[in-house]
């Protein structure tokens, strides 16, 4: 198990329910659609995974441990298992390509020598390293989708969190994402949040679907649906 949720709430200020009671496993490996209308909690998940917002109510488990409060000085540590991909990218224009790899270390303390060898060896695997002294800003559409890749995996994290990473890609850059993450991604535990339903037809895998903050399909359920009664 690398992911659980157990009868997870979030409610913001203001008291708006983001979710409701959510409870889900998800195993080692495994690749998890998280779709659902705009506004159903899927970006809520995400936060709770890398701890940008804790639960309200609830239990998080990540790779075994309880994540549900985490103390402040232990979220750096959990995020080195955790890597994001933003719908819009979230890259730093102004810095090279480089530069927007090795600050995502060096937020993890880690010397200047083993960046080095760590960006150099991330930018070799995804073919970005001729564009390596390049400004985020020149690049192509594509190549700034690589990047945000290529950050993701930085430092070889187990688990790939991907916040609408489709939403602003016409079907021929969703389908280049979709082989990159098919080549890069094999070995991770992946949840990708959607509401593109056309892409989750053409690349199956299992699905969790919200509506206003309630968990209302699991396809790797039997039933293929979740008891949502008050």
């Amino acid at each position: 198990m690398m992911v659980k949720f157990y009868n997870i709430s979030v409610i913001y200020p203001g008291k708006k329910r983001a979710l409701d009671n959510i409870t889900f496993t998800i195993e080692k490996g495994e690749f998890v659609y998280i779709t659902g209308p705009s506004g159903a909690g899927k970006t809520t998940i995400l936060k709770l995974i890398y701890s940008e917002i804790q639960p309200t109510e609830g239990v998080i488990h990540i790779a075994g441990k309880d994540v549900s409060r985490i103390s402040d000085k232990s979220i750096p540590y959990l995020r080195r298992n955790v890597g994001v991909v933003y719908q819009d990218f979230k890259l730093i224009y102004d810095l090279t390509v480089f530069q927007n790899l090795a600050y995502a270390l060096e937020i993890f303390y880690m010397p200047q020598k083993e960046i080095k060898l760590y960006v150099e060896a991330i930018l070799k695997k995804l073919e970005l390293y001729t564009k390596r002294n390049m400004l985020v800003k020149f690049l192509s559409g594509g190549e700034k989708q690589r990047v945000a890749i290529a950050r993701a995996l930085i430092n070889n994290p187990p688990i790939i969190l991907l916040d609408e990473p489709t939403g602003n890609l016409d079907e021929k850059r969703a389908d280049s994402l979709m082989q990159l993450m098919d080549e890069f991604f094999q070995d991770k535990t992946v949840l990708f949040a959607t509401h593109d339903k056309a892409l989750i037809e053409k690349y199956p895998a299992r699905i969790l679907e919200l509506n206003n903050g309630r968990l209302v399909f699991d396809s790797s359920l039997k039933n293929e649906k979740v008891n949502i009664s008050d």
